[in-house]
């Protein structure tokens, strides 16, 4: 089963849910504005960032159930910290609600 690991938890990466602007509107409203925060503020402290992000989202999911940061062919992958910071920042606003993959994937869009 391929598995999306973020902030040390795995979640299965199979489901049904369709990612959109706003999908989170009622659950988590800020969660899509937290995200671009984080993003805007990492693409002004390091302008290439702008070029990791969307890699990432090519990388954020392997079989085995090993995680992206730990897989080896991941070698060399960065932003993953900036994933990390966001996902932090969403958690602490809205618990156990946004997966990592779609804080990826609202990441790498900016």
């Amino acid at each position: 089963m391929a598995c999306v690991q973020c902030g040390g938890e795995f979640i299965p990466a199979k489901t049904e849910v369709q990612l959109k602007v706003g999908f989170y509107s009622k659950t988590c409203p800020t969660a899509e504005s937290i995200v671009h925060s984080v993003v805007e503020q990492s693409i002004k402290d390091n302008t290439g960032n702008a070029a990791v992000l969307p890699r990432l989202q090519f990388h954020d999911c392997f079989t085995g159930g090993e995680g992206e940061q730990a897989a080896p062919r991941n070698l060399g992958v960065q932003g993953f910290e900036i994933i990390e910071e966001a996902k932090a920042r969403v958690e602490k606003a809205c618990p156990g609600v946004v997966l990592c993959a779609d804080i990826v994937s609202f990441g790498s869009q900016k």
